[in-house]
């Protein structure tokens, strides 16, 4: 790269706070080049490991492994993760594009009977080579992740499985941007008559939806998971629900308003596991929507950043997921994750605080402080690669 050539951010040291993604400064056309380089370097890693001629061990063997192919989790971290939660039609014609390929980039790692070959060595004379119990659970991990991916398979199978996956990963990506498409494109209206009998709480969230689209209608249903569910199955829950139990669960949603649903997720997470959590304002954050928090341990100590990312919105995929920007590990030193926990919540109409069901109160009370406590080592590969993961119990998880 010439020196009147910009550095690549996502090839760049970040030197953000905690390190996070240097989101304003990451562009679509960013993508292609880093990914580029990312699996070119990951390839001559994976090479020099599989050509080695020493005895194969943990140190010269999966250590190396654990330790390949660091930029191209940077790399498909921020992607997948922005692909999921704020895409565009600029990184969805990447998606599909790196999908298949990036299926392709991991088939050819397991499948390379050397690499394997390696990894079975040390599998079969563990004892040998004088290893932790977390030691051991990482080769047990790393070769297991390698058969299921088929390293075990004949020559002709392999090519089998191998366009089996391209394949899928292609589908895959076509499926999820057409079910996006549909969510965006799709609103169905609803005149006064139709608004009968439909909780308070929806009646303001289908106004505030048909504001937002600008849609001649007063209020409009669109294909997302936060209304459409209310206006077909909790329509007739809500029949059954006042019918046998004399529950309304308009008068539950008062009590459960979002940022008090958070403070007291943050709560529960203090009680039991001694996390503070602390909102961050002057951070990079790849939408206006997301809130961060630093999350510290009983003596003060940084135990990751906490990402959420609550609304509904057409750039995002519905329901509801944890994922990470980053993994914590301790393999050369000791790095601390950065979680995201995405949901699909409703806004309050009018800047009204946004209300949540029982349902959504449960499913963010579970999911969010455990976050932390379930994060395992770092990703080694995108959802679209190879099934399982490398050295999934490595790194030593330290909860």
């Amino acid at each position: 790269m010439s020196a009147a050539t910009p550095a690549n951010p996502l090839l760049a040291t970040w030197s953000t706070p905690f390190e996070l993604p240097p989101f304003a400064d990451i562009k679509p056309e960013h993508y292609r080049p880093a990914f580029e380089q990312a699996l070119s370097d990951h390839r001559q890693e994976s090479d020099r490991i599989a050509g080695a001629i020493s005895e194969p061990t943990f140190e010269n063997t999966i250590v190396p492994l654990e330790n390949s192919g660091r930029a191209l989790d940077r790399v498909s971290s921020v992607f997948w993760n922005l692909t999921g939660a704020h895409t565009s039609d600029a990184l969805q014609e990447i998606e599909r594009e790196m999908s298949p390929r990036l299926a392709q980039h991991w088939n050819a790692i397991t499948s390379n009977a050397a690499l394997f070959a390696r990894i079975d060595a040390v599998m079969q004379k563990p004892a040998s080579h004088d290893l932790s119990p977390e030691q051991l659970r990482v080769i047990e991990r790393t070769h297991l992740s390698f058969v299921r991916a088929g390293a075990k398979l004949g020559a002709e199978d392999k090519k089998r499985m191998g366009e089996i996956v391209e394949r899928l990963a292609a589908l895959g990506t076509q499926f999820s941007q057409n079910v996006l498409a549909d969510e965006k494109s799709y609103a169905l209206p609803l005149a006064t008559g139709d608004l009968a009998g439909l909780p308070e709480f929806l009646v303001a969230a289908a106004a505030q939806a048909a504001r937002e689209r600008g849609a001649e209608a007063g209020h409009v249903i669109p294909l997302s998971r936060s209304l459409i569910e209310p206006w077909d199955w909790r329509y007739y829950a809500e029949k059954v629900r006042r019918a046998e139990f004399a529950l309304d669960e308009t008068e539950i949603k008062p009590y459960l308003p979002l940022d008090q649903v958070i403070e007291a997720a943050f709560y529960t997470a203090g009680r039991l596991f001694g996390l503070k959590f602390r909102e961050l304002d002057d951070v990079p954050l790849y939408h206006p929507d997301v809130r961060a928090f630093e999350v510290t341990d009983e003596a003060g100590r940084h135990v990751g950043v906490y990402l959420g990312d609550y609304f509904a919105r057409p750039s995002k995929r519905s329901g509801a997921w944890m994922s990470g920007f980053r993994s914590q590990e301790k393999l050369e030193r000791e790095i601390r994750p950065i979680i995201v926990n995405v949901s699909n919540f409703a806004r309050g109409a009018d800047g009204s605080p946004a209300l949540l069901s029982f349902d959504e109160w449960r499913g963010t009370s579970s999911s969010c402080p455990p976050s932390f406590m379930s994060t395992g080592s770092r990703r080694r590969k995108s959802s679209r690669g190879m099934p399982g993961t490398i050295g999934q119990a490595s790194r030593c998880r330290a909860r």
